[in-house]
């Protein structure tokens, strides 16, 4: 799929990487609205839940080529995570990491889709929105037309981010937390939950609070 188109129906089963963390099973459900088989899930640590619904689950030794030809989605909820499962992915053979777009979203077909994007339940984006490599959108969040998420970042469940705003690579930012418009994230940042955020954050920081305030200083020289 062209990372710049957002599908609503994909038909071609997809391998959940790190289907071990809970998260994984917000990407079933949205697989499942899709319409969309699981091929496999592949472990990368002990499991956190049952697997219940998880039709094939495989232990890295175990992947076939042939299951390295279908898509992979990455499990992993963390931005650092994400990026160390990437890199593990990539070395296993797999090489297809596509969008997977919840069908509940608000999408516009002017954002830019990253490769292994995940876009979860009500979420909502503006226009020419742009969506970086392996950026998870969760729950109900609303994101500003014009606003740039990079590679890596978490946006948690219920999360405001006003227009025009830059968020950095590997930032989390933290439940119900509201982002006011023209901000830039720092690069590896976090923003905690239920933070209300006016300034611009440096990178590596950690903020929290309304209005926010730094609990942890950045990395910026």
């Amino acid at each position: 799929m062209d990372e710049k188109t957002v599908s609503r129906n994909r038909s071609e089963p997809c391998v959940l990487f790190g289907i071990e963390t809970t998260f994984a099973a917000d990407y079933l459900d949205t697989l499942e609205r899709l319409g969309t088989k699981v091929a496999a899930g592949i472990l990368t640590n002990p499991p956190q839940w049952s697997l219940r619904g998880v039709p094939v689950v495989l232990h890295p030794e175990e992947i076939s080529p042939l299951l390295l030809e279908f898509p992979i989605a990455l499990c992993l909820i963390m931005p650092k995570q994400r990026e160390e499962s990437h890199r593990r992915a990539v070395s296993l053979g797999f090489t297809r990491f596509v969008p997977v777009i919840d069908p509940t979203a608000i999408v516009p077909g002017g954002i830019y889709a990253g490769r292994g994007l995940f876009i979860n339940a009500n979420a909502t984006l503006g226009a020419e929105a742009e969506l970086d490599d392996f950026v998870t959108i969760n729950r109900a969040v609303s994101i500003g037309h014009h606003t740039a998420i990079e590679e890596y970042s978490t946006i948690g469940p219920g999360v405001t981010i006003a227009s025009q705003s830059v968020v950095g690579k590997r930032v989390m930012i933290g439940a119900g937390a509201v982002i006011a418009p023209s901000v830039k994230i720092g690069d590896g940042a976090t923003v905690a939950a239920g933070a209300v955020v006016f300034r611009d954050v440096e990178p590596g920081a950690t903020v929290l609070g309304n209005p926010a305030r730094v609990a942890k200083p950045g990395n910026s020289p």
